[in-house]
């Protein structure tokens, strides 16, 4: 496969982590194809997350726009520049973290939980059951939005499937489980040697030096209200740190009240952009981290302008995004090395 080189990020070491577009329609109807009015390449990465579009300004310097992507109908894209945080700096003003799968291993239990709502909905259309995601489906169907990964599952698995029964049935088997299908699915990831909450490797020594450098952090979350808070409160009681948490350091859906929706998250920036203006954020991207294990968190992060560290196990390298990250780490032990390397040196760069 040809080589492929974004401007600002460089070579990329997986091509085959991005198609080649032949066009690309944007919200207002303008067109771009290759060849035309500047444009160099359009790319889409593999877990079709994001748009790619690397164009030449008149005195032949290249930039790229992105644009993050979603399967709900009807949400306007945005386009956002794409150049990336060179260094991160101290003051540490702010770590803004990613709940399921970069704090806590709850991602297998989501995605459980959508399997069964896509199973309820095959059985409606005379369809058999599948026994599970494939890996090409998991950058798909986490860590995103509910209506992100349903609308996936009806394109790709439930042809005629209705958005609104398929809700109304995930809404359910979370709230009521009027149907008694909670139980079988805890008790299957239970026989798979899977936790539905358990802290990731790192996690008390993370909040240890928050708490002792009084370094402001948030977790935020594309998960809706009722299931993320109560799973964030038996995380910090888990942890025995459960005078660090309270319902105002969680957002969730780009919300901080507790009522909230879920139509503008990840991967949008504005979850994100917003706690950071909880602690006075004003662009000043290099003394900010987001920290996340999905391509959604990349994402969101690289199109409000803030540093993101990628934690592994989760579908960052699936979805061909690593590249986009400031560092990749095995899990949040790294973060805590490398916020003392940052108090040590004082600056750490690309």
């Amino acid at each position: 496969m040809n080589q492929i080189t974004i401007p600002d990020i460089g070579k990329i070491n997986n091509p085959g982590a991005f198609t080649r577009l032949t066009s690309f329609t944007w919200n207002n109807g303008a067109v771009f194809r290759p060849g035309v009015n500047g444009v160099r390449s359009i790319l889409q990465n593999r877990g079709e997350d994001c748009i790619i579009i690397i164009q030449k300004d008149a005195f032949g310097r290249q930039f790229s726009n992105i644009i993050p992507t979603s399967k709900t109908p009807g949400i306007p894209l945005p386009m956002f520049p794409l150049c990336l945080p060179a260094k991160v700096c101290l003051p540490l003003k702010g770590v803004l973290l990613d709940l399921d799968g970069t704090c806590v291993k709850s991602e297998p239990l989501w995605i459980a939980v959508i399997l069964a709502t896509t199973n309820s909905i095959r059985t409606q259309l005379g369809l058999a059951h599948l026994d599970d995601f494939s890996s090409q489906d998991i950058p798909h169907v986490s860590g995103r939005t509910v209506p992100d990964h349903l609308n996936y599952c009806l394109e790709r698995y439930c042809p005629g499937g209705s958005y609104e029964k398929a809700r109304l049935i995930y809404d359910d088997i979370t709230q009521n489980d009027s149907a008694n299908q909670m139980p079988l699915i805890l008790e299957k990831l239970r026989r798979q040697g899977k936790s539905p909450h358990e802290a990731v490797n790192g996690t008390k020594e993370l909040f240890s030096i928050f708490e002792e450098q009084a370094i402001p952090w948030h977790l935020v979350t594309s998960g809706l209200r009722y299931k993320a808070e109560p799973e964030a409160i038996e995380f910090f009681n888990q942890m025995g740190m459960s005078h660090l948490f309270n319902p105002d350091k969680l957002i969730s859906a780009g919300n901080r009240g507790r009522n909230m929706g879920d139509a503008i998250s990840k991967p949008w920036p504005n979850p994100y952009i917003e706690a950071a203006k909880l602690y006075g954020f004003d662009g000043d991207s290099q003394n900010w981290l987001i920290v996340g294990d999905s391509a959604a968190d990349v994402i969101s992060g690289v199109t409000g302008g803030i540093t993101v560290i990628g934690v592994k196990g989760g579908n960052i390298e699936r979805s061909g995004v690593d590249q986009l990250c400031f560092r990749m780490l095995p899990d949040l032990m790294g973060l805590t090395s490398l916020i003392k390397d940052l108090t040590d040196q004082k600056a750490l760069f690309r």
